[in-house]
């Protein structure tokens, strides 16, 4: 409805400079009760056709590689940076793989024990899968010392362990999952690194260690003391207000939660009025563009984490996942959909 109100509006003055095209004559001032006939109302709406398949005048997905960029830290604290590096290498199964930092948007970074952490690991893992009574005791206590670092090699090793194993393990596994928090992935042991593109690439970033410039001036950073780098439109702190949109949609949110992130509960569809390729134009249909995003799948229900922004200036279609986008020039505000959250609506 907001759209076919503004749209109206748009129709309207069109129409006017239509039938007045030009100085209009001294005896039709003030101007009459506008009269349109079908042959104008006609050329209207192929003019409005015509706008409406215009490229964008701006191209927003494009940025800067080295702007923007956030980095929450092992400790939770979170840091504005300046990566140095004008690429990152990911040794994967597939092999090595260089990404530029352009088309980089979020890396998650999967946990890193040190040698005697991962000595430790190897060795309460090989006594409690095929260890016997005190040794296999021992392990446990072990696993559970080492927390969530053994949580990746213990969630995999169920899956294999010989069948007297997987009591000890399933009770390792159940002890860590309390751990995990309530909006929290699992932890893993990879790296993720997700691109401009909607590609999600998995391996293990290397080196371990770069360097990024702080307020305070550069310095190395490890992958090992990192958990989440992200550019600035990305999602990086944990903790999500779930919203109700009400019949506006995310357009309504653009008065109460400008430049936040926000969680709202949507069903995937597979049709509805989107522009943009992420960001999404604020009046375009959530539910389709959470499945253009890849975030839901059609029919599936769950809680979308939304940035809610402010004009990018232009908006460029595209298709994916199934659902096409429209073109669009500047809106009124938009929204970039980031990813899914564990955390279920009360």
């Amino acid at each position: 409805m907001l759209r076919h109100r503004m749209l109206a509006g748009a129709v309207l003055s069109w129409a006017v400079g239509l039938v007045f095209a030009g100085e209009p004559p001294a005896e039709l001032q003030p101007l009459p009760k506008l009269v349109v006939t079908p042959e104008q109302a006609r050329r209207v709406i192929e003019l409005w056709k015509e706008q409406r398949k215009a490229p964008p005048q701006s191209k927003p997905d494009d940025k800067p590689a080295d702007v923007g960029w956030e980095v929450r830290a092992a400790d939770g604290q979170f840091h504005k940076v300046t990566p140095s590096e004008k690429e990152l290498t990911l040794e994967t199964k597939f092999g090595t793989v260089k990404v530029p930092m352009a088309e980089v948007k979020r890396v998650e970074f999967g946990l890193r024990p040190t040698a005697a952490q991962q000595k430790k690991l190897t060795d309460a893992m090989a006594d409690l899968t095929g260890g016997t009574g005190r040794t296999r005791e021992a392990a446990k206590d072990s696993l559970l010392e080492l927390g969530l670092l053994a949580y990746p090699a213990v969630t995999r090793a169920i899956k294999t362990a010989p069948k007297d194993a997987l009591p000890h393990l399933t009770l390792v596994r159940d002890k860590l999952k309390r751990q995990i928090g309530e909006d929290d992935d699992p932890p893993a042991d990879a790296d993720v690194l997700l691109t401009a593109d909607g590609s999600k690439l998995v391996g293990r970033l290397v080196p371990e260690a770069v360097r990024v410039k702080f307020a305070t001036g550069e310095e190395a950073v490890t992958w090992a003391d990192t958990r989440v780098l992200a550019f600035g439109d990305q999602l990086v702190e944990e903790k999500v207000e779930i919203v109700n949109v009400g019949q506006f949609g995310v357009y309504g949110l653009l008065q109460t939660h400008l430049d936040k992130v926000v969680g709202v509960e949507v069903t995937g569809v597979g049709q509805g009025s989107v522009w943009g390729s992420n960001p999404y134009t604020a009046d375009s249909t959530l539910g389709a563009a959470a499945v253009h995003a890849g975030v839901l799948k059609v029919g599936e229900t769950g809680v979308v984490k939304i940035r809610v922004k402010a004009d990018v200036g232009g908006y460029a279609g595209s298709t994916k996942n199934g659902v096409t986008t429209g073109n669009w020039g500047p809106f009124q505000g938009c929204y970039e959909v980031i990813g899914k959250s564990k955390k279920k609506k009360k």
